[in-house]
């Protein structure tokens, strides 16, 4: 019988090794030469049925140093919306007793308003708040602390700015230029209600339920840790600027750890199915991402522009975009992690990159 098992264990070794090679020459057809064309900077995973089939950096992830990516390079990712790891930790939460996704977003946040007890976190997790994100031209620091540690400066803004929660998603204003301007809405919110729900940081909470269970190496919060870690980040030719100020929340991962995250997600660890089927309820529709796409909790559920089913989560800021998705038909998994964007002509760089890779690997099964 042990020699049954040797020979099977070697022909799924062998079917391995082979769909490896066909990914990696698919990748090198495709990213390849955009990274030789300058146009694109990052690391590319792919796995399948939770076997890491590549992990491959393409380009420089310093360009002034001419450093080539390494494997393990360390990206920011945002650590709240629209990644799944607030709903992740909501979710368990409700499961224990301690609140309902359903509840109004008052019972949290002291001194409410009125308009705000239709907003709940449920809507917050699916970005249908229909909240307004407040844009200033001031000093960001002073703009990032009027937000963050504050609702007030909602107390001024017209009802009319406000949607009604549920109809519709919103992702928010995207700054241009070189200096970032501090564009908040339904993300500080969740931040805050969050926070508020979970008696707890959502970023000290992520360590304990998170980071620690799944053996998360790479994870650090900018500002604070693992900061010499960071690639540089360009838009275009320039260097992108980047700071805790601009950047609250946001935290260096690298395209394993974030892999490792989006297996656990799907393979019992952190969520149980009713839970998880929870979070991938399609709400409503979505104009960020291309093909038929829903916003759920935390992450994008639909159809791709071929026609398969995925789940996906993409955030892009000037000098850095991550993209995942998970294809549960093939249990295939794509994470495209990049320093070098486009900011005013193609922001979406990684989640454009993903979708083509998945594509022509699911084409080619």
């Amino acid at each position: 019988m042990g020699w049954i098992l040797k020979l099977v264990d070697a022909a799924r070794a062998q079917k391995v090794n082979e769909r490896a090679a066909a990914v990696l020459k698919i990748a090198d057809s495709y990213v390849g030469p955009l990274a030789d064309q300058d146009k694109f900077g990052g690391v590319v995973l792919i796995a399948h049925d939770g076997k890491v089939l590549l992990n491959k950096g393409y380009g420089y992830a310093d360009r002034d140093k001419k450093t080539a990516f390494a494997p393990d390079a360390q990206f920011l990712i945002p650590l709240v919306q629209p990644w799944p790891a607030a709903a992740v930790m909501l979710l368990q939460a409700q499961s224990e007793g301690k609140f309902s996704l359903d509840d109004s977003v008052c019972k949290f946040i002291a001194s409410c308003l009125e308009r705000y007890k239709p907003i709940t976190l449920r809507h917050l997790l699916a970005n249908t708040a229909g909240l307004p994100d407040l844009r200033y031209d001031k000093d960001v620091d002073a703009a990032m602390n009027g937000v963050w540690f504050s609702l007030s400066n909602y107390d001024v803004v017209p009802d009319a700015k406000f949607g009604k929660p549920g109809d519709k998603f919103t992702t928010g204003t995207i700054a241009n230029g070189v200096t970032l301007k501090a564009d908040f809405g339904n993300w500080a919110w969740t931040y805050l209600a969050g926070s508020a729900a979970l008696n707890a940081n959502l970023t000290g909470h992520y360590k304990d339920k998170i980071k620690n269970p799944l053996g998360l190496e790479s994870y650090g919060l900018l500002g604070y840790e693992n900061d010499g870690k960071l690639v540089a980040l360009y838009d275009g030719a320039k260097p992108a600027p980047y700071s805790r100020s601009t950047h609250v929340g946001a935290a260096l991962m690298s395209a394993a750890d974030l892999n490792t995250f989006v297996q656990a997600l799907f393979d019992g660890r952190l969520l149980k199915p009713d839970q998880l089927a929870e979070m991938l309820k399609p709400t409503v529709k979505v104009d960020t991402m291309p093909g038929d796409i829903c916003a759920a909790l935390g992450a994008y559920v639909g159809m791709d522009p071929a026609g398969n089913d995925l789940v996906a989560g993409t955030e892009v800021r000037q000098g850095f975009g991550a993209y995942w998705a998970y294809y549960p038909d093939s249990k295939l998994a794509v994470i495209v992690m990049n320093n070098l964007t486009d900011w005013a002509n193609q922001p979406y760089r990684a989640r454009d990159v993903g979708l083509l890779l998945a594509r022509v690997i699911l084409a080619a099964k």
